[in-house]
């Protein structure tokens, strides 16, 4: 299965791509490291998860500034300084 680079819940629906992984993981691990997690989240996938042979889940803060994803310490104020023009 290949993954979106950007799941965004238009386009993309997280739902269906977690529902694809975990089919195709049946009985096999799979490691999951995420900022959010609900439990109606969990209620969506949770028939998959039980087919796994191991799920780990790995919960951490979430993001709150553009380096913590991944961009460079200027991009965000270059983003910002052409949508103020």
């Amino acid at each position: 299965m290949k993954l979106p680079y950007v799941i965004d819940n238009q386009t993309h629906i997280l739902a269906g791509i977690l529902k694809g992984l975990l089919t195709e993981h049946k009985g096999r691990s799979l490691d999951v490291a995420t900022a959010y997690f609900t439990a109606g989240g969990f209620g969506l996938v949770q028939g998959g998860l039980t087919a796994l042979g191991n799920f780990r889940l790995l919960l951490g803060a979430e993001p709150t500034t553009g380096e913590q994803i991944g961009l460079r310490p200027d991009a965000v104020g270059r983003c910002r300084s052409r949508f103020d023009r």
